[in-house]
Parts: C-alpha cells; structure tokens; sequence
C-alpha cells in the first residue's frame, strides 16, 4: 500500500496494485473467488467474460506489469493504448523489478514487413525500457477452450490517460529508439487513403479527390508499409489529408510542423488525434466536418481540396 501511495504522488495519478489476484482475457482481473476487482483498464465487456474456473490457471511468482487490456491491438492506432501505459511506471525506485505481460496478438504488422507481430512487441517493449528478461508472454485468449487465466503474486496496472506528458512521452520514446534516418523521406505530400471501408466511414467522391492530389505530386497512403517507414514518412511530412481514422495517430512524429486537415464526418466526431497533435506544439492542424450519413459515409467537395493549395 506504500508503493501506491508513493506512485501516486509520484505521477499525479494512482496506480493500482493488485495481490495475489487471477488474470483473465481481456485484462480482466479477479479475486481468487472469482469476483471480478477490476475491469481491465476500460473493458466494456467484463459481464461477457465473468471467472471460469474450468480454464486452466498458471502462477506467477513476482511482480508484473499489466499491458494486456484487449486481445487484439494493431500498430497503426490502439498500440497508443496499451504502451501509454509504460509512462506511468518509468519511476526505478519503485518499478526496475517488474516484468511486462505481453501479448503478442496485440501488434498486427503489414505482410511484407521483416518483423512478425510477436518480434514487434518484444522491439517496441524495449524501445520503452524493459529489455526481453523484463518481458513474460502470456495468452489471455477470449476462446475458452484457447485460455489461460494467471494468478499474479503482484500485478500493477496503470490509467489509460492519453494525456499530454504520455504523448510526449510516446513520442520520444519511438523516435529515439527507431533511429531513423537523417535523409528526408521521399514523399512530403501524403494523403491518408481508407480503401478497405467501403459501406462505411467513406468519402464518396475518393476516385475524384486521389485523382486530383496524384497530379499534386500527392503519396496516396493506405497502409502496407512498416512501423518505422511510416514514422519517417509523418516526421518530415509538409502536408497530410485525409478522412478521420486511426492512421492520424501516425501525426504525432510530425517534426515539420505541417500543415494537416482531417476530413470529419458530423455523425463521428472525435477531434481525439488533433488533440495529441496540440499537446505536441503543432499549430497547423485544421478539422474539417462534412454532413455525412448514419453510416458516417460523407462528401468533400472538391473545391475544398483545391482550396487547400491556396492556403499551404
């Protein structure tokens, strides 16, 4: 209970510290009772997976670090959730004996990358601090008949606050530790395509607006590329278009500070990524809301695309 308190005052923010409690999917925690004690840092599904005794549990002598709040994350977006977290137990004093509980499953990386998805997190969790001997995997599978549960001596866990220190945070972090090159990436002028949504979150007129920015010298970006390629590519980006959608988080690397518009639906509107790119000191980025369906499908029209050459 001294470490809370201490964490607490240390951060600003309270950590909780669990003893001897079971770990089930979704980050769900639960007494040895089986009573759940905490909902896994946001889970809005702790009704739909209550304590199984059936599943199989394994102990865990120590202390560990929770990052295991949902069962499937992908790099491009919700990764933001999970290594955030890394902010609030950077403290040694209190934390240097902790292990992370991974779960591989939670970064997705493009075919064509040289990194699977479990060599991924391992490189990411060292990036933050906690090199491959502070680092246990663990499967908190959602298929019962695929799960394990784990029974912690000591689990920490931490707010998912996306505030402004942790964005700072993540940023430097990534950068420091990708290395990127020092050259200029190749393409300045990006706009954030979404090809696979095709009866939702659409622009309706995209074939007309991608045709439009290719004869701008525009690098039509849809994903397929590394984590670290697309770190480069947002570092020294002049320019970055597009409709709302996770691959904005990607601003936060920005170095250049570009001029940036988000093409927002008005029935799907979260300025979340505009927020973090404030809270880096960028002063060019601009929302754009368009009246869109229940579908959050919209139109921009494509005077306002050209308009945008007139203001950068």
């Amino acid at each position: 209970m001294v470490i809370v308190l201490l964490y607490a005052r240390y951060t600003g923010m309270e950590a909780k510290t669990f003893k001897n409690v079971i770990l089930g999917t979704r980050g769900i925690v639960y007494d040895t009772h089986g009573n759940t004690i905490y909902n896994g840092g946001g889970s809005s599904e702790v009704d739909k997976y209550p304590y199984d005794s059936n599943i199989k549990t394994e102990h865990l002598e120590g202390e560990y670090i929770q990052l295991t709040t949902r069962h499937d994350l992908h790099v491009y977006g919700h990764l933001r959730e999970d290594l955030g977290r890394l902010y609030w137990f950077q403290s040694p004093e209190y934390f240097n004996n902790c292990k992370v509980l991974k779960n591989h499953s939670h970064i997705i990386r493009s075919p064509d990358s040289p990194l699977s998805g479990k060599q991924a997190l391992t490189q990411h969790l060292e990036w933050f601090g906690f090199p491959e001997d502070r680092q246990l995997e663990i499967y908190p599978h959602t298929n019962p008949a695929s799960a394990i549960n784990y029974r912690v001596d000591t689990l920490h866990v931490a707010p998912l606050a996306t505030n402004k220190p942790v964005i700072q945070f993540l940023k430097k972090t990534w950068l420091n530790g990708m290395n990127l090159p020092e050259e200029k990436y190749k393409h300045r002028r990006i706009y954030l395509d979404r090809p696979h949504q095709s009866a939702a979150r659409t622009v309706l007129n995209r074939e007309e607006i991608i045709s439009l920015l290719e004869s701008k010298d525009f690098y039509i970006f849809s994903g397929g590329v590394s984590f670290e390629e697309q770190s480069h590519m947002f570092r020294d980006a002049d320019i970055i278009i597009g409709p709302h959608g996770a691959a904005f988080f990607s601003c936060i690397f920005c170095e250049n500070n570009p001029q940036i518009i988000e093409f927002m639906p008005s029935t799907r509107y979260t300025p979340m990524y505009k927020d973090q790119v404030d809270d880096l000191g960028n002063a060019s980025y601009r929302i754009s809301k368009y009246q869109s369906d229940l579908q959050h499908n919209f139109y921009v029209p494509i005077q306002d695309i050209i308009d945008i050459f007139d203001k950068v």
